[in-house]
């Protein structure tokens, strides 16, 4: 009975992360289809005075401050194509200066980074479809061999997963470990920080300000996906 208790509250911990997880990258794939959020977070963050300020001050690029909000939307949204779908086309992201001459958006160090995120984003789809399917071999376990579980006893399991995740990064600070998982994931010697003054990316992104507001999106979104993926899995196990 012991082993069975054990094997039983294992499974379920196991399943609850992996749960969790799914629906985190859930979020994040729906929130795709709508750039991530940028044209609402254009104006949280204040994107266009703080492009305002540095676009004229670029080293490589000029009169990027002149363009329209729509357009610095369509300019992320090409970005944001290329790097979840079509890496070939980044090279090809243009915008028009004073003159109407077609002046590239990206440095080669850029398109570089942004082949490199989106090598990044086919290994987390990757990963999630592990994921998924540990998530079905365990759930059939769970299903198949009657593995009970209370119902407050999964959901503190969860709060406590949740709460110990956001008490690391808080701890650690989010900016320490945005700029060290740049460090672990992309290839030693390509660049991924960018200073305002090299960088229209980096300065329309207004980063790392704007990662910060698509991971609360993400957040957001996760939260319902939680409950009402939660809500079928109450009936299919009659928590």
């Amino acid at each position: 009975m012991f082993l069975k208790n054990t094997l039983a509250s294992t499974a379920w911990l196991v399943h609850l992360i992996i749960f969790i997880l799914l629906c985190l990258w859930g979020s994040y794939s729906i929130l795709k289809y709508c750039d991530y959020g940028y044209e609402f977070l254009y104006d949280v963050l204040d994107i266009n005075n703080h492009i305002s300020e540095f676009g004229p001050k670029n080293y490589y690029k000029s009169d990027f401050e002149y363009l329209t909000k729509q357009e610095h939307v369509k300019l992320f949204s090409d970005i944001v194509h290329g790097v979840t779908a079509s890496p070939e086309t980044l090279s090809a992201i243009t915008y028009l200066n004073k003159e109407g001459e077609a002046i590239p958006l990206l440095r080669t160090p850029e398109v570089v980074h942004l082949q490199d995120v989106y090598n990044l984003n086919n290994a987390i789809n990757k990963i999630a479809y592990l994921l998924m399917s540990i998530f079905i071999i365990i759930g059939s376990l769970i299903y198949r061999l009657q593995f009970s579980f209370k119902k407050s006893e999964v959901l503190g399991t969860g709060l406590g997963v949740i709460s110990i995740a956001l008490l690391t990064i808080w701890a650690i600070g989010p900016t320490a470990i945005f700029y060290q998982f740049h460090i672990w994931v992309f290839p030693e010697g390509h660049q991924w920080f960018f200073y305002y003054q090299e960088s229209l990316m980096s300065t329309m992104m207004k980063a790392p300000d704007l990662f910060g507001g698509i991971a609360l999106l993400i957040i957001l979104l996760a939260i319902p996906l939680i409950a009402a993926c939660w809500l079928i899995l109450n009936c299919l196990y009659k928590l």
